[in-house]
């Protein structure tokens, strides 16, 4: 009991769920104060506890699922059988930290949801003995000083891949780029059926993409970012890792939009 009042307290303490208290207790103060009645300050009362309202449903666990599950329900995992005719692996770019320190004197590392579809590729990458080549597809995004796909490619090495078996685009900005640059590699390679890895939010629009430029692909989520058992008493305090998951989710459906917009 008394962890989860600690969890609760500090919850409130932080952001976001500091500003929602003082939304809420500012526009609960206006309500109280207001005894005229004075209708403009009846509507700010509104709109500070609505704003509240708002955020504090945002930034909970039932609504973000809400929001976000459609996405990672619509392809699942792989399984073995979808293994029996796939001849290559992809993987695209998730970020990096870059310049970030690592250990034995290296700098960058892959981002959190990088690193959770690089531990999905060397899984795949075990389950098929090793025999499948991989491509990494990931430029300097956002003016790094590396590309993605050469860091992530010195990753995979670091943790046992052999660096024979990796190819990368290092060009790609966008999943667009990515779907373009990686048909190249899989035409000059001859492969035809690619086991595709990425987050579980961001799966519906690259098989959109590459299904729109005739590649064929083997979906294969992973980086899930919602429940899948039974909601707990935190599940509803605010946090601010729920707002940014959130965002992840509707970043997704606009992308889709504007793919379908674009003719992507």
């Amino acid at each position: 009991m008394f962890l989860i009042l600690y969890k609760l307290i500090l919850s409130f303490l932080l952001p976001p769920g500091i500003f929602i208290l003082i939304f809420f207790i500012t526009g609960g103060l206006i309500f109280y104060f207001n005894k005229e009645k004075l209708y403009k300050f009846k509507i700010i009362g509104i709109v500070l506890i609505g704003t509240g309202t708002i955020l504090y449903l945002f930034s909970i666990e039932p609504i973000k699922d809400l929001v976000v599950m459609p996405l990672e329900n619509i392809y699942a995992p792989i399984k073995y059988k979808d293994l029996e005719n796939a001849d290559s692996i992809i993987m695209l770019g998730g970020g990096i930290i870059d310049n970030a320190p690592l250990s034995f004197g290296e700098k960058g590392i892959p981002s959190y949801s990088a690193l959770a579809r690089i531990n999905e590729v060397i899984r795949v990458y075990n389950k098929t003995n090793k025999k499948l080549k991989i491509l990494l597809s990931g430029g300097s995004v956002y003016g790094n000083t590396e590309p993605e796909a050469k860091l992530y490619r010195r990753y995979l090495i670091s943790l046992g891949v052999n660096g024979n078996d990796i190819l990368i685009d290092d060009k790609s900005r966008t999943t667009y780029e990515n779907v373009i640059n990686l048909k190249k590699l899989l035409k000059l390679n001859k492969f035809q059926h690619p086991i595709l890895i990425t987050s579980a939010t961001h799966m519906p629009r690259s098989v959109y993409t590459f299904k729109k430029n005739q590649i064929d692909v083997i979906p294969d989520n992973c980086d899930y970012i919602t429940r899948r058992a039974g909601y707990q008493f935190s599940s509803f305090f605010p946090s601010a890792l729920n707002i940014e998951y959130m965002r992840r989710g509707v970043w997704e459906y606009i992308g889709i939009v504007y793919y379908k917009i674009k003719g992507f």
